[in-house]
């Protein structure tokens, strides 16, 4: 039975218990990597970006020197929130991801919509790279808020009737086309791929375009221009990043090589954006040389696209409806209540941690070693210490004036 939110009561009640879990894993989620180098802009005692004015200029030399994502942008003001309302707001926002696609998965799939939302629950869990988009806050900007953002404005494209507040709609996908061009990119090539086939039912036209140009901002930041005139040293083979980072395109490009007779009825879908969007995504996955976040988005549109095209049309018996409902349960739970569990286990360690780097007068201090996270958390919460990674060492140092030096000795 569906709600107001327009999935099955089931699966809303899932992702409460989803948002509820998170609120704990963010509240003791420490502030790491680009975390401290974003608080380090305008908490550092050397920052130049003060006032209204500062914070204009900043905005200029970021879309100018570094990207052009409103991710980044909208960062700030989280960072800025107390600790507790930023795990709140974290946690709705993981809540908005979980639902966007399952809503419209559940508008494709009908009356099979109790199953394929909770596949889809369960999917997000074990198909999505959380080690790398979860643990960062600015992680949870640029790939999980885009990621909702994106297919909401997906769904209001593709909704047939016209939507009200047009205009208020039109500015939203704007917005979301923005707010990471690894997103809005392949979705605006989707979009144009669509309406060239299906010119006698096209999407709507002022939302399409303000996507588009939404997508553009952030793709043509001369930022993003100069990182890929500038390739860093790959994470690993482009082979072994399509396999670890873009599973779910290969799994997608298999289903639609076994299914041809499937090719006409994709061709006048509206989920062509999608199965587009993902190939896409992918092939910029691929030539990021990351291993990991830059799968987020071809994954999260393999995935969907996958469970909103075969989902209506797969004949599974009761005993494999009720096995998909129960991972699609059991899943999310498990894996988000051991994250809270590990992420409240290790807090006191990362507090210790920064409270004897301030207590020392030149940045050198001696920690022990806390043990991993468990496995169940799926990489996700910090080690402690986590001062091992070098890109840590300048924002700490702009924020507190000293370089970390830990001599680290191993746990017991």
């Amino acid at each position: 039975m569906k709600n107001r939110l327009g999935i099955p009561s089931v699966t809303a009640a899932v992702i409460l218990a989803v948002v509820l879990l998170n609120i704990v894993v963010f509240y003791y989620t420490p502030l790491y990597g680009d975390d401290l180098t974003y608080k380090s802009f305008f908490e550092s005692p050397s920052t130049r970006w003060t006032g209204p004015l500062g914070w204009l200029r900043w905005l200029w030399m970021h879309w100018n020197s570094i990207n052009g994502r409103l991710g980044n942008f909208v960062i700030i003001p989280l960072l800025a929130l107390p600790q507790g309302l930023r795990a709140v707001v974290a946690a709705g926002f993981l809540g908005l991801f979980f639902w966007t696609p399952c809503r419209l998965v559940a508008r494709f799939t009908g009356r099979h919509a109790q199953v394929t939302t909770m596949a889809m629950t369960a999917l997000l869990i074990a198909g999505m790279p959380w080690y790398d988009s979860m643990c960062l806050f600015i992680g949870q900007t640029n790939y999980v808020w885009a990621g909702a953002f994106v297919i909401i404005a997906l769904m209001l494209i593709m909704r047939r009737r016209p939507v009200r507040h047009r205009l208020a709609a039109a500015l939203f996908c704007a917005m979301a086309g923005a707010f990471h061009e690894a997103a809005g990119l392949p979705v605006a090539v989707g979009l144009v791929v669509y309406n060239v086939l299906n010119r006698r039912r096209p999407t709507d036209a002022l939302l399409t375009a303000f996507f588009i140009a939404g997508a553009l901002f952030a793709t043509l930041a001369p930022g993003i221009i100069a990182r890929a005139g500038n390739p860093r040293e790959p994470d690993a083979s482009p082979l072994m990043i399509a396999l670890t980072s873009d599973w779910a395109v290969i799994l997608m490009l298999g289903a639609a090589a076994l299914t041809r007779q499937s090719g006409l009825r994709l061709r006048r879908s509206p989920l062509l954006i999608l199965f587009v969007a993902a190939l896409v995504s992918a092939f910029i996955s691929v030539l990021s040389t990351y291993e990991g976040r830059s799968g987020m988005f071809s994954q999260l549109f393999a995935l969907t696209f996958l469970t909103a095209f075969y989902g209506a049309r797969l004949r599974l018996p009761q005993r494999g409806r009720r096995i998909i409902i129960a991972a699609g349960i059991v899943l999310p739970l498990v894996v988000e209540g051991a994250t809270a569990l590990e992420c409240r286990r290790l807090w006191p360690a990362h507090q210790r941690l920064l409270e004897l780097y301030l207590a020392s007068p030149d940045g050198s201090f001696v920690f022990e070693e806390v043990p991993t996270p468990s496995p169940l958390a799926l990489g996700r919460p910090y080690p402690a210490p986590p001062f091992y990674d070098e890109a840590l060492i300048p924002p700490l140092e702009h924020l507190y004036g000293k370089p970390p030096r830990i001599i680290l000795k191993p746990c017991r």
